[in-house]
């Protein structure tokens, strides 16, 4: 939206421009470009000691939200579900995790 209202130049997203934002920009007089640039993927790291070595689309799914790719998790792997709710995990600036 912000790039329609042209508060800013250039977006970058996960996914292909969706029929309600390009009705949006079709009205405002705005014509966009959609260039690829990447493939989207999730890795998933543990700690060297973690014994974990396989998650399950089961597992995936109830990972803690509020990750950087929450969107594109719940788009592609949550199928409608919502994330589980785990504590979040908080280190103090400087901190190097072990």
């Amino acid at each position: 939206m912000n790039l329609i209202d042209r508060n800013v130049d250039v977006i970058l997203t996960h996914r292909t421009i969706s029929p309600d934002k390009k009705a949006h920009a079709d009205v405002s007089g705005v014509t966009l470009i959609e260039k690829p640039i990447a493939l989207d993927a999730f890795v998933f790291m543990v700690n060297k000691n973690n014994p974990v070595k396989l998650l399950t689309v089961n597992q995936v799914q109830t990972i803690s939200r509020n990750s950087g790719s929450e969107e594109v998790l719940r788009e592609l792997a949550m199928g409608g579900l919502e994330p589980a709710e785990f504590p979040e995990n908080a280190m103090p600036v400087g901190a190097v995790p072990t």
